[in-house]
């Protein structure tokens, strides 16, 4: 038996696999940036000195020593999470300042970088920000499922759709043998001569068969129309699919479609669609064969 497959979407799958294992180890760097980030204590920010009663001032000020701990927490924490994950320096390859300003935006990224204080208002835009892009992460991880299962359905269909074109093949190479056999026989006894009775039995079987098999090509010619018309509905639903997503939102990567993002470097840049259409002209090729073998018949 045959065993059909389809090896655009193989390859788009594994490519959805890949990407959803990245986008996994972000995710959790984000989570664990985030755990340590709560641990962080902003620092109240400095009041200038108020008049006292007797002529003096009164201050409370920020020692200089922890704000800075505060912030080398945070650029710690992130170099230890986000920057530390396994494909970093393949995929992105960013400084620490180019890295904050894709993740968490220019305004976060600067006070990280050369602000004096961690104020409870960087603190509270700095926790937003490492929760967007956590976020970010986990819907783009639902977005490649969905994609993983509309290329598994789409395989699945395509496989059933294949195999039972090629057991219709099969029976059209059996008709087309069994009549070019039968040709050579009629040949071989050309000159032989049957009895009256003989050979009006002979011919009512003959015609007996030729009706059935006659009808079968029929038959195998609805059945291989009814698969064309799989595949194009099968292509409406994939296209409807692709159109219908909005385009990936992620830290870093201009909107485009799922389908430009993952598979706009790869040959074909629309797998499913490919081998629908490879699937596709199988079929048409089967009901041109046996369009042609009933042409013979009838001639």
């Amino acid at each position: 038996m045959i065993t059909a497959k389809q090896p655009n979407i193989e390859r788009a799958l594994r490519i959805v696999d890949e990407e959803l294992d990245i986008v996994a180890v972000e995710r959790e760097a984000f989570e664990r940036l985030q755990r340590r980030v709560r641990d962080v204590r902003p620092t109240a920010p400095d009041r200038a000195p108020e008049p006292g009663a007797g002529g003096g001032t009164s201050a409370l000020v920020a020692p200089p020593t922890t704000t800075a701990d505060g912030l080398e927490t945070v650029r710690s924490a992130y170099r230890e999470t986000v920057m530390d994950v396994p494909h970093y320096e393949r995929a992105y390859g960013d400084s620490l300042a180019e890295s904050l300003v894709e993740e968490l935006g220019e305004g976060i990224a600067g006070h990280l970088l050369n602000g004096r204080t961690l104020t409870p208002v960087v603190y509270r835009g700095l926790l937003a920000a490492v929760e967007r892009s956590r976020s970010e992460r986990e819907e783009f991880e639902r977005l490649l499922r969905r994609e993983r299962e509309s290329l598994r359905a789409v395989e699945r269909e395509l496989n059933d759709v294949e195999t039972t074109c090629y057991e219709l093949g099969s029976r059209i190479s059996e008709v087309a043998s069994a009549e070019e056999a039968a040709s050579g026989e009629e040949a071989a006894s050309g000159d032989e001569v049957a009895s009256g009775e003989e050979a009006a039995s002979g011919e009512e079987v003959a015609s007996g068969e030729e009706v059935a098999t006659a009808d079968e090509l029929a038959t195998v010619d609805e059945r291989l129309a009814a698969l064309g018309a799989r595949c194009d509905r099968l292509s409406d639903r994939r296209q409807e699919t692709i159109h219908g997503r909005s385009a990936v939102a992620l830290s870093g990567v201009d909107e485009v479609s799922l389908v430009q993002y993952l598979y706009g470097a790869a040959e074909p840049t629309c797998p499913a669609l490919a081998d629908v259409v490879a699937c596709r002209d199988t079929v048409e090729h089967q009901r041109e064969r046996c369009r042609g073998v009933r042409a013979e018949r009838s001639g």
